[in-house]
């Protein structure tokens, strides 16, 4: 019934056009919120302790979509202050035409490889341009409020939906492991690596594919490759290239900015207990950054908690505050009519109850047992899209084959 009612909406998608294109992300879930740092080592701190559950992008973001952004608001390219260009000639990307009429196009073969040479303030107004809903929305706030002449004080604004990620949740999603040594985690029941590619030991700096302890680093192949190039070697979580191929922006300390992870050119950086600092303008050849965003239920694209039909008409008309693709229409299908786990439902069954309890003994680190203890009793609550739904009615499905018809006739 449930597949019957999804594949209504589908039919219903006959009447509109298809979700307007949009810079998209494939998306890593980090979980077991309430995790505690790593150890500290010295350099300014412990890092890794992430409150909550967010989601970072697999892959560093590419020269096809930073080109996307640059064709969608940098006709001019003159932001004003100490750092007013998005684009650098130094990028893999050539820029075309008068200031008023720029063009922008990625140098041949280097589409799916990050963009490099982009500063702090290019990668705030990135972010702000996603926030805005891309095309010619604003890049200057909307999650940083941009202060032209300095590009160290900026912070977050509270209800983002993206963000470039703070250095604890690159941190946690490049190096943290909930897993138990018996259960192939870190040594110790640590929970972290040392390095990014759920190893201890450096990574082999090779060509791609690579073995399952490899990257783009060292000048294994004297530039940046595709992203996604190594797929043995991700982080825990699923992520890509966190060390190699470029270095990553995070948002560290107001008043300073920092990066982590090795670029494709030099061995430093790989390490855990290594961490750099430097200032907002700084624009290197090996050095790009992803996007961090809230988690979001899969195929819940309103976030209101359920998977509905609701959702489904955001994809279909473009509305969703979130970019979405083709994948992200399969999640809802997937998933239409669930509900959010409980805080405490550590074995994801629905109940808060005495399971999770012996859940949370074997393995602590799978979340906070405050929350446990909190949401004791409760059961997730049931919506009307996850009760019985009914097949569809005949008038349901005749408007679905009007719609249609009504789509042929425009079409001539």
């Amino acid at each position: 019934m449930k597949t019957a009612t999804a594949f209504m909406f589908l039919s219903l998608a006959l009447c509109y056009a298809s979700a307007a294109h949009a810079v998209t992300f494939d998306w890593a879930t980090v979980g077991n919120p309430g995790n505690a740092a790593d150890k500290n080592y010295g350099n300014g701190g412990a890092f890794g302790a992430v409150a909550d559950t967010y989601r970072i992008s697999k892959h560093e973001v590419t020269n096809d979509q930073y080109a996307e952004f640059l064709n969608a608001v940098a006709a001019t390219d003159n932001f004003g202050g100490t750092d007013p260009t998005l684009y650098n000639s130094s990028m893999d990307i050539t820029q075309s035409g008068s200031s008023g009429s720029f063009s922008y196009a990625v140098n041949t073969g280097f589409g799916p490889n990050p963009v490099n040479n982009v500063s702090f303030f290019d990668s705030m107004r990135f972010v702000n341009w996603l926030e805005n809903g891309q095309g010619s929305g604003s890049t200057e706030s909307g999650v940083y409020t941009i202060d032209i002449d300095n590009g160290n004080n900026e912070t977050r604004a509270l209800g983002a939906t993206f963000f470039i990620p703070s250095e604890d949740e690159w941190y946690k999603a490049a190096y943290y492991d909930p897993r138990s040594e018996a259960a192939g985690g870190p040594r110790f029941d640590d929970n972290y690596w040392l390095k990014p590619t759920r190893s201890d030991t450096s990574p082999t700096s090779e060509a791609p594919p690579g073995g399952t302890n490899s990257a783009n680093w060292i000048g294994a192949v004297g530039d940046t490759t595709g992203v996604g190039a190594y797929p043995n070697s991700t982080s825990f979580y699923g992520t890509f290239d966190q060390g190699g191929n470029v270095k990553e922006w995070n948002e560290c300390d107001p008043g300073f900015r920092g990066y982590r992870g090795a670029g494709w050119d030099f061995f430093f950086g790989m390490a855990a207990s290594e961490r750099n600092r430097v200032s907002a303008h700084s624009a290197f050849d090996d050095l790009g950054f992803r996007v961090a965003s809230i988690f979001v239920l899969p195929g819940d694209f309103d976030g209101d908690g359920f998977v509905t039909g609701t959702d489904f008409l955001m994809w279909q008309q473009g509305e969703s505050p979130i970019p979405l693709s083709q994948s992200d229409l399969a999640a809802w299908e997937a998933n239409y009519g669930t509900v959010p786990i409980q805080p405490g439902d550590f074995d994801g069954n629905g109940e808060v109850n005495g399971f999770d309890f012996l859940e949370w003994q074997r393995n602590p680190s799978i979340g906070s047992l405050t929350d446990w203890e909190m949401n004791y009793g409760m059961v997730a609550p049931l919506s009307a899209t996850s009760a019985a739904v009914p097949e569809p009615t005949t008038s349901a499905l005749a408007l679905a084959a009007l719609c249609f018809v009504i789509g042929r006739r425009r079409a001539f």
